[in-house]
């Protein structure tokens, strides 16, 4: 058991006053307290959980100005100890289905203990190389989101129809295992994005970021379109966060330039060597992006009323 100090017992001496704490006993004090501050040091790296659509996400909201506010004002301190990490996205979830009269309904925010935290600094979830202290506000959105998706397997009509149900290759043992930039970022936000991914065929008709509806669907885009969200990106990156998946893999577009992308892989502590944007776009399967300014959402669960 751990120890808990009284801090208003005390002896006093000819030297002075002693502080004489006493001792009492609770399991919370056993674990050290949450580094918390809803600031991201991007020191740290993926660890064996799978989830670089996740850690892809938080590094691009958090150097999008707009997007960092989401991820600090989202984590709650309790006087416990304990961290509740607030998911907005699934508010728009559960609003959703009330229209469509379900009786669904998926909670919002997410506990997380100091034990669960301290168990968690296992390499397994993200870390800093070379040492130092963990990353927890990292650690705790990864807990809340393995929490959320546990509670989506759980339920198999979840699990085909609301966000973060691509969680196919999720297991009991590992629910962070794959997912989407996109829905990350709406869960975090409660913001939809949009991942375009790279096509022959352009099945847009609209011009990009203009839509009337944005859904969480996939939309096809040919190169050159693909190319053209890299020119929003670069004359106006405050207003957008962008994610890129490449061989099965999450990237953080970090910069972008006439001629070069900079990206971060979340495997590694640092952002990659600038590649030029023709071997990028040659490379790239999609672009995800968030768009700051949009406050457009498609409901999941209008087709839903088949089922009910």
């Amino acid at each position: 058991m751990g120890i808990n100090f009284d801090p208003k017992a005390m002896v006093h001496t000819t030297k002075g006053t002693i502080n004489i704490r006493r001792a009492s006993t609770t399991r919370s004090s056993i674990f050290p307290q949450i580094n918390s501050n809803g600031k991201l040091d991007h020191g740290f790296v993926q660890g064996s959980k799978n989830d670089c659509y996740l850690l892809v996400s938080l590094l691009a909201l958090y150097d999008n100005p707009h997007g960092k506010k989401y991820i600090k004002n989202n984590l709650k301190r309790n006087p416990d100890g304990s961290i509740t990490v607030c998911l907005p996205g699934i508010k728009q979830i559960n609003e959703e289905a009330k229209n469509i009269k379900s009786s669904y309904s998926i909670p919002e925010s997410y506990t997380i203990t100091p034990e669960e935290v301290a168990k968690a600094h296992n390499f397994s979830y993200s870390y800093r190389l070379g040492g130092g202290e963990w990353e927890d506000d990292v650690i705790l959105y990864e807990l809340a989101f393995e929490k959320y998706r546990k509670y989506v397997m759980e339920n198999p009509l979840l699990n085909k129809t609301c966000s973060g149900g691509e969680i196919g290759k999720a297991t009991a043992q590992n629910p962070l295992n794959f997912g989407k930039i996109n829905d990350a970022m709406f869960l975090i936000t409660g913001k939809m994005g949009v991942e375009h991914v790279k096509s022959n065929k352009n099945t847009h008709d609209f011009e990009l970021y203009d839509q009337t509806e944005i859904k969480l669907q996939t939309e096809k885009a040919t190169k050159q379109q693909l190319n053209k969200i890299l020119d929003k990106y670069m004359k106006n990156k405050d207003r957008y966060a962008l994610g890129a998946g490449i061989n099965n893999h999450g990237y953080q577009i970090v910069s972008v330039t006439e001629d070069e992308v900079v990206l971060r892989d979340p495997e590694k502590s640092k952002p990659n060597p600038p590649i030029s944007r023709e071997k990028f776009l040659e490379q790239v399967y999609s672009i995800t992006v968030w768009d700051a300014k949009s406050d457009m959402y498609s409901g999941f669960w209008s087709h839903l009323k088949d089922y009910l």
